[in-house]
């Protein structure tokens, strides 16, 4: 355990996090992660897509140059396409296999279509599919709940990180290697959006999120709460060198920005730099492929071996 050093520093609790995201496949994560949006908004063509009943009297653009109406089977194949079946177990592009059918059922309250300009109004630009919703609040936990019991014991902290993808590939390995937060900085950080929420394969939907406002003070409290702090640099120890803290009871992985790395007020901070061994000299990895390469030495994949071997064996 670590020596005591003095009473825990408190703040205060962040913001509820929640806000507009687009796209049918977005809006399937939330459904999938139990998360009810407030409000839904989609285009008449996405309506008579995915939900016909929702989309009211035809009008006279609903007619097709086939004689079809929005929304009705063609015998014809579509432009680039083939004659391959759908993944078993993969939504296929028509958007009518039995996975849609809560996102059919969401897409009911809709009762008057928008257009494609009032959806681009509302999330600030035009790639939005033809849907848009809202979510009162994402999973978040305060900072002051982490370390207070048992749980969490890995949590993952975020030193700036700007692209969008990286922060959703990030929460998508943290969520898959068992990390049970992640940290990030309310300021000069790549928002929670839709895009982020798409790269993280819905695991932004499922790990709870805790924003601080200095990165640097937020660790030194999680180190009050016997955490370990472990930052990822090119300039790090080889990973050897933290076998100890690997087993740590708690851990945080701290992955800094994608051009600077960690600041140096923050990289004061950890107990200790890491860096991956490399057979070949290059100058670093992606930020998001390199907390993936960590999070998988910290992780303990006794649980993910156990079930992977009872899988195996039927």
């Amino acid at each position: 355990m670590r020596p005591p050093r003095g009473a825990p520093r408190t703040q205060k609790r962040p913001r509820p996090l929640g806000a507009v995201f687009s796209g049918p496949n977005t809006l399937k994560m939330a459904l999938a992660a139990a998360l009810e949006p407030e409000a839904v908004w989609a285009t008449a063509p996405v309506l008579a897509r995915f939900a016909p009943a929702a989309r009211g009297a035809p009008n006279d653009r609903s007619e097709r140059r086939d004689g079809r109406r929005h929304g009705e089977p063609s015998n014809r194949p579509r432009r680039g396409t083939n004659d391959r079946a759908p993944a078993k177990g993969r939504t296929g592009a028509s958007g009518q296999d039995g996975d849609d059918a809560a996102l059919r059922a969401c897409l009911t309250r809709v009762k008057t279509p928008s257009t494609s300009a009032e959806l681009a109004a509302r999330i600030g630009h035009e790639q939005h599919q033809g849907l848009v919703f809202q979510l009162s609040a994402l999973p978040e936990l305060s900072f002051e709940a982490l370390g207070a019991g048992q749980e969490p014991r890995l949590v993952v902290a975020l030193d700036q990180i700007q692209d969008p993808h990286n922060l959703g590939a990030i929460a998508r390995s943290a969520w898959a290697f068992g990390a049970d937060a992640l940290l990030v900085t309310r300021d000069h950080q790549a928002p929670l959006s839709d895009t982020a929420m798409r790269a993280s394969a819905g695991a932004l939907l499922r790990l709870p999120v805790v924003e601080v406002t200095n990165l640097a003070q937020s660790l030194v409290a999680l180190k009050d709460r016997d955490f370990w702090a472990l930052g990822l640099s090119a300039q790090g120890q080889p990973l050897r060198a933290a076998e100890k803290l690997r087993s740590a009871p708690r851990r945080v992985l701290v992955v800094g920005n994608e051009g600077q790395g960690l600041r140096p007020l923050t990289a004061a901070r950890v107990d200790m730099s890491i860096a991956l061994p490399m057979v070949r000299p290059i100058d670093s990895l992606n930020a998001s492929v390199a907390a993936a390469c960590a999070l998988f030495w910290l992780a303990d994949t006794r649980e993910a071996d156990a079930a992977l071997h009872q899988t195996s064996a039927r």
